[in-house]
């Protein structure tokens, strides 16, 4: 074979390995894309209070929204899986607010911590600073002593642990919390962390 035809023969098989790369590389990108959308569910509600999507597992969790009445406040449910022993729900909630004069977000969980910081045994865990959706937050990890099942005059004493964020963006506060039982939270809070990690706002 002349030395023209060779170049030109490794030339061609060339530009087909590397077009069979590319075709492999997009198709598996496609396909791993296509996979965790089979796994998530998207949030997306046509009430302008949820002016933000996000992700939350496919199964296990169910969605509900509801409107304050006397309080005005928008909310999202997520109602995760049931303990039948201690009969407990696993829930994770978005509400929106709107802000007060001065309600920033490290005020406003500070707050929120001086409600809860009488409830029987409590303990806070962490306090940290963080960023959901692009946003300034400011979150705390926390638990509490309940009697389960609530409505068992035999309930026992349980540990619950929960974590609560706030942020605010333009006249709105947004608080974000999680509620699980404390001896199942690193099965259960991946749920949570998913919402945080996929939460976005629509403009």
């Amino acid at each position: 074979m002349k030395p023209e035809k060779r170049s030109l023969a490794l030339l061609l098989s060339l530009f087909l390995f590397l077009g069979v790369v590319t075709w492999y590389v997009v198709y598996n990108d496609s396909l791993r894309e296509s996979e965790k959308m089979q796994k998530n569910n998207i949030f997306q509600s046509e009430n302008p209070a949820f002016d933000f999507s996000f992700e939350y597992p496919a199964t296990g969790w169910s969605l509900d929204e509801s409107q304050g009445r006397t309080e005005k406040y928008d909310a999202v449910y997520l109602k995760g899986p049931v303990d039948e022993e201690k009969q407990f729900r696993f829930l994770i909630e978005v509400v929106v607010k709107p802000l007060q004069k001065g309600g920033a977000p490290a005020d406003l969980l500070q707050a929120f911590l001086g409600r809860v910081s009488p409830w029987p045994k409590f303990k806070l865990v962490s306090k940290k600073e963080a960023t959901i959706g692009g946003e300034k937050a400011f979150s705390a990890i926390y638990e509490s002593e309940e009697r389960l099942p609530i409505e068992s005059l035999n309930g026992k004493p349980t540990m619950i642990k929960e974590q609560t964020i706030f942020l605010t963006r333009k006249d709105r506060s947004y608080r974000f919390s999680f509620h699980a039982l404390a001896d199942q939270w690193d099965a259960s809070s991946p749920a949570f962390k998913q919402v945080l990690k996929t939460f976005k706002f629509k403009e």
